[in-house]
């Protein structure tokens, strides 16, 4: 697949390999194997104009079920949040408290959990893959703050 771009503007280099996953939400899934990122939100560019699609890596693939409706979820939220169409100089950690809020509002909806529980989901979330400690404890800060745990 040519021409896909994050949210942030940049191209996904071609010599990807891409799989259609399913869809999620409307939004096409598809599979990336060695994609840097565990998920990534972006557009793909084809006849038709722009699609919406969500890129995941193999490491999605050791997520739990309620672990991979989190990260969709946040990353439909970049797209119902309206981060393609905001400046993002200098607010990326706020964009990813924001589509990190959407998901926990869209677990608890969906599944009755609490915004504790929500909040745990994403701690799972990140000890599972290992993810960058400093901007995870800032994400999950903006969690707590906006539902007052």
């Amino acid at each position: 697949m040519k021409n896909v771009y994050l949210m942030d503007g940049s191209l996904i280099p071609t010599k990807y390999e891409y799989t259609k996953k399913g869809i999620f939400r409307g939004v096409e899934i598809y599979t990336v194997p060695n994609f840097r990122m565990v998920a990534a939100t972006g557009y793909k560019v084809g006849l038709k104009g722009l699609t919406r699609i969500i890129v995941v890596s193999s490491k999605f693939n050791k997520l739990t079920r309620m672990q991979k409706m989190f990260v969709l979820l946040h990353e439909i939220g970049h797209y119902e949040c309206g981060h393609f169409d905001e400046e993002k100089n200098g607010r990326v950690i706020s964009l990813e408290i924001e589509a990190d809020i959407y998901a926990c509002d869209a677990l608890i909806a969906k599944y009755g959990i609490t915004p504790n529980e929500a909040a745990e989901v994403f701690v799972d979330v990140v000890n599972t893959l290992h993810l960058n400690k400093r901007e995870a404890v800032k994400r999950y800060n903006g969690i707590v703050k906006h539902y007052k745990l």
